[in-house]
């Protein structure tokens, strides 16, 4: 049986409405404050990701959708980054929230060249601190230097932030535009506005961080890769994505590449028609493994050498989503219950749950993004013991899970943080809805119900043996 839902016009009009009205009151408080730089920002992100949002969605079946989907995102988003600002950043130059290494990107942001984008391109990219992000550290010297002109010598980091909500909003919309491949309209905007509210992406659209520009960039690949795109005009986008995503962190660089590759190869593989091409195509491809496999072990490899270096170092100081100081996922680390185990667990962190109730409302979207993805794979593996609707995942979808099954056990090597894994969450999400639509309203409620018992016990079991 097939989900079922009603039409959502009247949706839409209350989401925008409610969107707006928020952006309205967010813009307001920082009126009074004398933030203009931040309200122009915040104005010019609003009005890119519209434009983007609608050049990729030209010959989509839904005029505004993807629209309303940013919108509330980013009105959301921006609320919470507001929020999250004020209460923890009076001093933006020592202050940070969680993630000690946003001080980093402040600091480093702070000493644009005033001279020019010219300059600040050529240290961003010449500079050896900078190597392994130059294109992140380019915008962020880039906002700032803009910043300058409409407010001298106040570098606020509320700036750099919400480059990362509207790069988590366009992130929405595009998974929006990626259901709409697969499904109707109704079950694409309701399962990605479930998505963008629910989801880790709201709780990590308050952090200075680049996790989630190389999060965009891979749901922009998986995009793109299945778009109904000529070839050539295919190879160029995933081309341009993967060096912007190399040039932000060079591992994850090196996994885009995969990503496109297996989309181009794909895509090529369904042009040909006779069985000789197909042979000379698989021939052609077992070539390219053995050269892929060369490369692995000589270039990818040693990246995420450095990558896991760079990390551990990091953990060292703090690792508070995943919960140092007592938490399972810290206790896992050193056991000899094996790395599987402690992949399995990179999905359910921050556990046990009530670590993110430690900063009250601050942390309430963690909460809700910790239970709403434990569900989220509950409901997938209990949907997937069932033959007919494993059957019934598209190709696509099926191969692109087990690709992001295999990068979430390779990162986890060097660390668990939610923060290094986003990049694949819109991936796996989209096994969820193959599944939930597949379900009647009975089997639906029985699975969240069975999701939240095990998640429970789960707890239970953790405190008696702690």
């Amino acid at each position: 049986m097939v989900l079922k839902v009603k039409p959502n016009t009247e949706i839409q009009k209350t989401s925008c409405l409610v969107a707006l009205l928020i952006l309205f009151s967010v813009w307001s408080f920082l009126y009074l404050e004398g933030s203009f730089s931040i309200i122009l920002f915040s104005l010019f992100f609003l009005m890119l990701g519209a434009l983007t949002i609608s050049l990729f969605s030209k010959s989509s079946r839904n005029e505004y959708g993807h629209l309303v989907i940013f919108l509330s995102a980013y009105a959301l988003y921006t609320l919470y980054t507001v929020y999250i600002d004020k209460l923890f950043f009076t001093n933006p130059v020592n202050d940070y929230y969680v993630f000690r290494d946003q001080l980093f990107y402040y600091r480093n942001a702070m000493a644009f060249d005033e001279r020019g984008f010219a300059y600040i391109a050529r240290d961003s990219f010449n500079t050896f601190e900078y190597s392994s992000l130059p294109l992140t550290m380019f915008t962020f010297q880039s906002m700032f230097y803009i910043s300058s002109f409409f407010d001298p010598l106040n570098y606020d980091p509320l700036i750099l932030k919400l480059l990362n909500v509207f790069l988590l909003s366009l992130n929405a919309s595009i998974l929006y535009l990626l259901c709409l491949k697969f499904w109707n309209q109704q079950v694409a905007f309701l399962s990605t506005l479930l998505f963008a509210l629910c989801s880790h992406n709201f709780f990590y659209s308050a952090f200075l961080l680049r996790d989630q520009q190389i999060a965009t960039v891979f749901t922009l690949i998986a995009f793109v890769g299945l778009a109904n795109y000529a070839l050539l005009k295919k190879a160029i986008l995933i081309f341009c994505l993967v060096l912007i995503c190399f040039y932000i962190r060079k591992a994850n660089g090196a996994v885009a590449g995969v990503f496109g590759i297996y989309f181009l190869l794909s895509d090529l593989y369904k042009r040909m028609n006779s069985k000789a091409a197909k042979t000379l195509f698989y021939g052609s491809v077992s070539l390219l493994g053995l050269v892929f496999l060369f490369l692995f072990i000589q270039v990818v490899l040693p990246l995420y050498q450095d990558l896991y270096a760079t990390i551990e170092s990091y953990n060292s100081k703090v690792e508070a989503t995943a919960g140092r100081g007592g938490s399972l996922g810290y206790a896992l680390r050193g056991s000899l219950i094996g790395h599987l185990l402690l992949t399995l667990f990179s999905q359910i962190i921050p556990f046990p749950i009530t670590r993110t109730l430690e900063d009250g409302l601050a942390s309430f979207p963690l909460l809700i993004a910790t239970v709403f993805w434990f569900i989220v794979w509950s409901v997938m593996v209990l949907g997937l013991l069932r033959v007919r609707i494993r059957k019934s995942i598209p190709t696509e979808i099926r191969n692109l899970f087990l690709m992001s099954l295999g990068v979430i056990f390779l990162t986890t090597f060097a660390s668990f943080e939610t923060r290094r894994l986003l990049g694949f969450y819109p991936l796996i999400y989209l096994v969820f809805i193959s599944v939930i639509v597949q379900l009647n309203k009975l089997d639906r409620r029985l699975f969240v119900t069975r999701s939240l018992g095990l998640y429970a016990i789960l707890h239970v079991v953790y405190f008696i043996i702690k």
